[in-house]
């Protein structure tokens, strides 16, 4: 059987050249499926074209420009003969250290930007493509600390808990249409490049003690390998309905559970 014949979805996947988000890419290369992938820079995608071949189009955009995202999309599935997309990833996005104050009005706009609106676009760019029936599904990729607010990392939830709401927002705009829209939140994994190679650092001011921020902006989880996450990616994209929300760590949705609870009760206090 050839590549054509098995292949199950064709995937709208943006943050698929680094991290998790590649780690979901090569499973979903390695099963079958054809991947989209949106790059930054073609080069860093270049050993999956060599492998996968016509299994992996490459598309060159920048996510935070939807008209040049659009036509770098409409041109290479044009050349590709793809005519529609079935599942979208919006995985891209990248980390900013810094306290709310030390961080610069224009680098908070810049993260938005990438880890917001350019989540946002790459969802909508795939709506566009989608057919009108079948299993169709949106996947937003946030993070723990799209869920809880540790210091020196502001900048970075306030993107992460708008990728939560724009989740949320979304699933319920489309479900009339049956397109399932739900949302992930990564755990801490080792190998990722998201504190180093992937990450902004802002110097701090002597407002701030250095050394107690750098220590307390840690969650203090258990580390896993990027291939701990598959479990809740595969879960994710399979489960029928799709869940709206899934971690790819334990520890963070017990810690979700003790903040939701003590939200209730000061909610609870302002009703009295």
């Amino acid at each position: 059987m050839s590549v054509d014949e098995c292949r199950r979805n064709t995937w709208l996947f943006s943050g698929v050249s680094s991290g998790l988000g590649k780690e979901w890419a090569l499973f979903l290369l390695e099963r079958g499926d054809r991947i989209v992938g949106i790059t930054r820079n073609a080069d860093s995608v270049e050993q999956l074209t060599l492998k996968y071949g016509q299994q992996f189009i490459p598309v060159e955009a920048d996510i935070t420009d939807m008209g040049a995202l659009e036509k770098a999309l409409n041109s290479a599935l044009n050349e590709s003969s793809v005519h529609s997309i079935s599942h979208v990833v919006c995985a891209a996005a990248f980390a900013h250290f810094g306290t709310i104050e030390d961080v610069s009005p224009l680098d908070l706009e810049e993260i938005f930007r990438v880890n917001v609106v350019g989540s946002r676009n790459v969802s909508i760019a795939g709506l566009r493509k989608m057919e009108s029936s079948g299993d169709r599904r949106i996947l937003f990729v946030s993070s723990m600390a799209g869920l809880h607010c540790w210091p020196n990392l502001g900048s970075y939830q306030i993107s992460k808990f708008a990728v939560r709401a724009l989740s949320d927002t979304l699933r319920v705009e489309l479900a009339q249409q049956g397109i399932q829209v739900g949302c992930l939140y990564p755990g801490p994994h080792v190998g990722t490049g998201w504190a180093t190679d992937n990450a902004v650092h802002t110097d701090v001011s002597d407002r701030y003690d250095a050394d107690w921020l750098s220590e307390n902006c840690r969650c203090g989880f258990e580390l896993s390998n990027a291939k701990g996450s598959l479990s809740s990616f595969k879960k994710m994209i399979s489960s029928d309905p799709m869940p709206a929300a899934a971690t790819t760590h334990k520890e963070v949705a017990k810690m979700f559970a003790l903040d939701a609870e003590k939200m209730s009760s000061q909610l609870d206090a302002v009703e009295e």
